[in-house]
């Protein structure tokens, strides 16, 4: 499909428009025209519905800061994601004092109110962020109306660091969640390493007496390394990058930057980061050096509590999915842990299995498995 069928095909799919009408509805609105390459943006046109992921949501947040001088958080772009929304949300925000403003779950997201008695907590990928982005397509295919929350360890207004402890991690996510849904059943989910984090929140909460109502890890197991060199930090800081789509791996420029990931310190690499950033996004930068710097002490931080992680046994069950031309080692090592593992293998492999078509399968199972807690949860009632 061509761009111009795509986009064809994206007019179609929305509201009827409504014609932004304060300053700050048009902001909103030509930003939206600018990232999304449309002519015209209407006030209840949607981020998500238009095609936004976790890269255009830093570049509409940076757009704004320096259209009006206002940070804005980027749970509000999530949970406020039309332009009606958002603009109203940015004038609140313009007439408090950020001094009494006091997030108590920074990295929780809450991207739908659903209908059902249940909710979905999807746990972010390896890097700490891009959690919408990676389960956008799994999103779009399940079905029982949960409510959806996402957890993000990138926490750009605050810029706190992670745990290099996914137990630590796993704990502080626990505490976040229960303050928001301290009785509602919950089901995890995690895709890559962001399922071990959904592990160990499982673990976690059957010591308490509690056991999520479903428990799913997508091709995940730790990393078991017992370090990392500088080259191997920058080239998986390198592989992040281009996977969440900051760099641009046809560039040449890119590609040069690749073959001297360890001739630079550590600021000067980062310099040249961000340059090849700003030259993949047509300098139209999706973010400043400083958060380029603190995005990368996060996947840091992140990557050495992987590495680090031991699992421990798990009495539950779990939904474990795999692409079909992974190796059994995957399978051996839940095996050895888990009381009742459930295995469905996908087409595709890590990364691709998360795209359609292949993503159909696991949305399948997640479907049939919401649908018996909800029959469950009914009859218990």
């Amino acid at each position: 499909m061509t761009t111009e069928q795509q986009n064809e095909k994206l007019l179609s799919d929305r509201p009827p428009f409504i014609e932004p009408v304060t300053k700050m509805q048009w902001m909103v609105a030509s930003i939206w025209c600018e990232l999304f390459k449309v002519e015209k943006i209407g006030l209840n046109d949607n981020f998500f519905a238009l095609g936004g992921h976790s890269l255009l949501a830093v570049q509409t947040l940076f757009l704004i800061e320096q259209r009006t001088g206002i940070r804005i958080p980027i749970r509000d772009l999530f949970e406020s994601h039309t332009v009606l929304k958002l603009a109203s949300r940015i004038d609140e925000l313009h007439q408090v004092d950020k001094e009494i403003i006091e997030d108590k779950h920074p990295n929780l997201l809450k991207l739908h109110e659903g209908t059902s008695p249940l909710h979905l907590v999807l746990l972010h990928p390896g890097g700490g962020g891009g959690t919408v982005a990676a389960y956008s397509p799994l999103l779009d295919l399940l079905d029982e109306d949960p409510t959806i929350f996402a957890f993000n360890a990138i926490d750009f207004d605050r810029h706190s660091i992670p745990a290099s402890s996914v137990s630590e991690i796993a704990e502080n996510y626990l505490t976040q969640l229960r303050s928001v849904a301290p009785n509602t059943p919950c089901c995890l989910v995690g895709w890559s390493a962001g399922g071990l984090i959904a592990y160990e929140m499982a673990c976690q909460m059957m010591t308490t007496g509690q056991k999520p109502a479903l428990l799913g890890l997508i091709d995940s197991k730790p990393l078991l390394r017992d370090g990392f060199s500088e080259q191997d930090w920058r080239t998986e800081f390198n592989m992040f990058l281009k996977f969440i789509g900051w760099l641009d791996v046809s560039l040449a420029a890119i590609q040069k930057t690749d073959m001297g990931l360890v001739l630079e310190s550590t600021e000067q690499w980062l310099d040249q980061i961000h340059e090849n950033i700003s030259i993949s996004a047509k300098n139209n930068t999706p973010v400043s050096r400083e958060n380029l710097s603190y995005v990368q002490a996060v996947f840091r931080s992140l990557q050495s509590a992987y590495a680090a992680y031991k699992a421990p046994s798990y009495e539950g069950r779990i939904e474990l999915f795999i692409p079909s031309n992974k190796d059994t080692t995957i399978i051996d090592f839940w095996n050895s842990r888990v009381g009742l593992n459930l295995l469905t293998t996908t087409n595709g492999d890590h990364y691709s299995m998360m795209t359609k078509p292949h993503v159909q399968s696991i949305a399948s199972v997640l479907n049939n498995r919401l649908r018996q807690i909800i029959v469950m949860q009914k009859d218990k009632l």
